[in-house]
């Protein structure tokens, strides 16, 4: 994985960071929708308010992932500067550009039928955004609601749902012959597994792939994936 720059001096009071505890805290992570039905975990947004009205939201990405997708799938975060690399971005007291072309503005008309189409009987675009399952014209992203704590889950746990899954999660697999005994339907599995961002552990192997090598091994299974959906569409059209 490339180097992610962790000492960045802030450029104004719009990207320097508040400082306490919030009063109030949401987070979601964003997840970029793949042709075959994988979810990739591209980062992390969070909002975060204070009792002086203060607010601000952090987008972290999750550059193990991101590394490992090409512009086919991933653009990058809009309104982020991504050739920063940097491991978090504030946004302080302003709506990021990723918030604003997504949800909708105080001055909609449908603006409380919007609200209310999830259940919300006040105004808050974030929320709205984490309980829908709606993209921007302009990318593939969007937005589920960030579980806490982390979870461990077995392979066959992890395969009934794996949208469940985000970075901090450990999925435990027996080994790779567990995996390799399903065929074809593996590559998927584990397209869908390194995508999530979680770390896969092979109990038999005694192998760990975490952040540092899941970049390679996500555009490896994706290469090997798309390969043989594009071999398929070939042989299909001929």
């Amino acid at each position: 994985m490339k180097p992610v720059n962790y000492d960045h001096t802030p450029l104004n009071e719009y990207t320097t960071p508040l400082m306490g505890e919030p009063d109030y805290t949401n987070t979601g992570i964003i997840r970029a929708l793949g042709s075959m039905g994988e979810k990739y975990c591209v980062g992390k947004i969070e909002y975060q308010s204070f009792f002086n009205e203060e607010y601000q939201y952090i987008i972290s990405p999750e550059w193990s992932v991101i590394d490992g997708l090409d512009t086919s799938v991933f653009q990058g975060i809009p309104g982020i500067a991504m050739e920063l690399r940097l491991e978090k971005y504030y946004r302080v007291n302003m709506q990021p550009v990723f918030i604003t072309e997504r949800t909708p503005s105080e001055n909609r008309e449908d603006l409380w039928e919007l609200m209310q189409s999830v259940g919300l009987d006040y105004y808050d675009r974030f929320e709205w955004l984490i309980r829908t399952n709606l993209t921007s014209g302009n990318d593939n992203l969007i937005v589920e609601r960030y579980r806490t704590p982390p979870r461990d889950f077995t392979y066959q746990e992890a395969m009934k749902d794996p949208g469940q899954l985000q970075p901090g999660d450990s999925v435990q697999i027996h080994s790779k012959e567990n995996i390799s005994r399903k065929g074809e339907s593996a590559k998927k599995d584990m397209l869908y597994l390194l995508a999530s961002g979680a770390d896969l552990y092979f109990e038999k192997e005694n192998f760990r792939l975490e952040t540092q090598n899941r970049d390679q091994a996500l555009m490896a299974q994706r290469l090997l994936c798309y390969k043989e959906k594009l071999d398929k569409f070939v042989l299909f059209n001929q």
